[in-house]
């Protein structure tokens, strides 16, 4: 019976560990997604700080590559992918959002990662035509960002 009772418990704490706060929609995923979000999840997860919290996680709270969010576009209009991409797992919901970063290609063929200080709850992005300083402006959920030459911010 304790035994019964024991395992009943752990089920419970495992089901009920992190909440299901996953986006309503996510816009577009690239072909090669998989690939990025390997590199994203390195990205995110290379300080040890963040990598102990991976080693001593039980496996159902570890973040995962498949975690990632991307959404393709060329912010700059260099002919290079660039890409938008957020972590969406439960470890990282603050305050109904989830962290958004910018992928910018650079001339070497790898991506320069950016964490930008705005964040997503549903990861609704959008390209607008618009520019700022040479850069494409978006939308997420809702919200215009500017580039103001080193990082998007709030605009309009």
């Amino acid at each position: 019976m304790r035994y019964f009772l024991l395992c009943l418990t752990a089920l419970f704490a495992v089901s009920c560990g992190g909440a299901d706060k996953s986006p309503v929609a996510i816009a577009k995923v690239t072909s090669n997604d998989m690939i990025l979000q390997e590199y994203m999840w390195r990205f995110v997860f290379q300080t040890p700080a963040e990598q102990l919290k991976i080693i001593f996680s039980s496996e159902p709270f570890q973040p995962l590559p498949s975690d990632i969010a991307v959404y393709e576009t060329d912010l700059n209009e260099d002919g290079k992918p660039d890409f938008i991409a957020s972590i969406i797992h439960f470890r990282y919901y603050e305050n109904g959002t989830y962290p958004l970063y910018i992928m910018m290609r650079d001339n070497y063929g790898g991506y320069t990662p950016t964490k930008l200080s705005q964040r997503t709850a549903n990861f609704d992005v959008k390209v607008l035509p618009e520019k700022s300083n040479g850069m494409q402006n978006i939308m997420v959920d809702g919200k215009p960002l500017l580039f103001d030459g080193k990082t998007y911010i709030s605009g309009f």
